[in-house]
């Protein structure tokens, strides 16, 4: 099947050169928004991506694409939040969600780079909130 509802625009992410992927939650399998980032990294020599999610979510799509090895890592985590959980779950301290996994590491990195989900989009702006906060100057999230 061909990855229909994921591709990454450059223009979006000019400056960036990491990705961190959240591979649960959405309309699509798992495995069609693992063959939009591999597209992607097809079109970006400099992009790298690390996919947040169980191992099993983007196994088969890794191996049909071995000669980007070293572009991408995965990131293991089986706790999925879901669009019916209540937001705050993900922003907890201790929580191990997949969203709440990318934006901690999203946290620790010194360059820019990006937090992509498919997921509860109130679990990603509430957790954002908390675990980055706002840039100087900002006065609210914004979605992209």
């Amino acid at each position: 099947m061909e990855a229909r509802a994921f591709t990454i625009s450059w223009c979006f992410i000019s400056n960036m050169k990491k990705l961190f992927l959240d591979l649960s939650g959405g309309d699509n399998p798992a495995s069609e928004i693992c063959e939009g980032a591999f597209r992607a990294l097809d079109n970006y020599p400099d992009l790298y991506i690390s996919f947040v999610g169980p191992q099993t979510e983007y196994a088969a799509a890794a191996s049909k694409h071995a000669d980007l090895n070293g572009r991408f890592e995965i990131i293991p985590c089986e706790a999925v939040l879901t669009n019916e959980d209540k937001p705050m779950l993900a922003a907890r301290q201790d929580a191990q969600y997949t969203m709440s996994v990318s934006l901690y590491h999203l946290s620790k990195e010194s360059e820019p780079s990006a937090v992509i989900s498919v997921g509860n989009t109130g679990a990603l702006i509430v957790t954002s909130l908390i675990k980055i906060g706002l840039e100087k100057g900002c006065k609210r999230p914004v979605l992209a």
